[in-house]
């Protein structure tokens, strides 16, 4: 089996899925190849000759793989969301020229919210031999209506199956003071939501509710900088981590009640951060782009529908209903909600756990 995959660094989603998955088939196949095709750490300021010669010296060690390799020996390639396919399109056709089945796995929704030439190509190349792994059953019908891609060659693996086991205390609202800790954790901007996260907490101040917002996560520009000193300077009580990683942000998690999650992120597809957060026993709220409402269904959350192309009135109405249901919870409850969501959490890891495995096993027969 060769694995043509990012690894860390850099860590993101799919860096840390393709590390995982990799591990995870190395306790199944007795054969494996390993071809990192992650840009250094020091990709961003070299020179585009330097750019160049990294991707072609990949390519050179590719081939020799194929060369060195069995006809047997298929190839798993996680693909890019945007032109980053024009690089899965070369690393494909090479696979289809050494005639190797192709295992695609699919992490973006990028080309499935509008059709894309590039991935109909990219398509084209895998031919119809090829099997795709996609996130949820929402994804394989986008994939399969879009792109006439039969059912039988889409294998669904939910991102729940990478989480690490959890280690936590079933949630309580603080008893002395009645407090809810509601908290949001990603990258700190406007298309992932922080901005409706603030509304929906400055709506609850207002309706009396005793909350403490806390947030956590990196912040790269300016407005989503402003808009997050605006909050914590308006009210003492409202926390910012800053980016939390390991410990602090199993420690983050586990200090909340509830997780909201409202992104608008266009390409957003089955967020890792849904599935950690109700594996510390959150309550898990968020919108429905991507995988997202699948997602928090398989946790017991609440889910309403929100967009980068949501209006104001839209925008309005999703705060509203979250807000609403906030309120209609008894604090008395938040115990067993939690033990309820961290229930649920297990028994969707487990489901996806089988799932790869035997995903894992179809590797190693082609």
């Amino acid at each position: 089996m060769i694995f043509l995959i990012n690894l860390p660094p850099p860590l993101h989603g799919m860096s840390l899925i393709n590390k995982k998955i990799y591990a995870e088939a190395q306790k199944y196949l007795k054969k494996i190849v390993v071809i990192n095709s992650s840009p250094t750490v020091e990709h961003a300021s070299i020179s585009k000759l330097k750019k160049v010669y990294n991707y072609l010296l990949i390519i050179f060690k590719y081939v020799n793989v194929l060369n060195s390799t069995d006809i047997k020996d298929s190839l798993y390639r996680p693909i890019n969301g945007g032109k980053g396919q024009v690089f899965d399109i070369v690393f494909l056709a090479l696979a289809k020229i050494y005639r190797r089945k192709m295992f695609i796995h699919h992490h973006s929704y990028n080309y499935l919210n509008k059709k894309s030439i590039l991935f109909t190509i990219l398509n084209k190349v895998c031919g119809d031999d090829s099997v795709h792994i996609v996130l949820s059953e929402d994804m394989k019908e986008k994939l399969s209506r879009i792109y006439n891609i039969d059912f039988s060659r889409i294998r669904v693996l939910s991102n729940c199956a990478f989480i690490d086991n959890p280690n936590q205390g079933i949630q309580s609202v603080d008893e002395e003071n009645q407090i809810i800790n509601i908290g949001y954790l990603s990258n700190v901007t406007v298309n992932k939501g922080i901005d409706v996260f603030i509304n929906i907490c400055e709506e609850l101040i207002s309706r009396n509710l005793k909350i403490c917002p806390k947030i956590a996560g990196p912040l790269n520009d300016s407005k989503s900088q402003k808009i997050i000193d605006d909050f914590c300077a308006k009210y003492e009580y409202v926390k910012y981590f800053g980016p939390v990683y390991g410990e602090d942000k199993t420690r983050f998690l586990n200090d909340l009640d509830v997780f909201i999650f409202p992104s608008r992120y266009y390409n957003e597809a089955e967020p890792l951060v849904v599935y950690e957060a109700a594996a510390s026993g959150n309550y898990v709220i968020g919108s429905e782009v991507g995988s997202m409402k699948e997602a928090i269904q398989k946790v017991h959350g609440f889910s309403y529908p929100l967009n980068m192309n949501s209006n104001e009135r839209e925008l309005h109405i999703f705060i509203e209903k979250t807000v609403e249901h906030l309120m209609s919870i008894n604090k008395k409850d938040y115990a067993k909600i939690s033990e309820d969501v961290f229930n649920s959490f297990i028994t969707a890891k487990f489901s996806a756990s089988q799932d790869l495995k035997s995903i894992i096993k179809e590797f190693d027969n082609v």
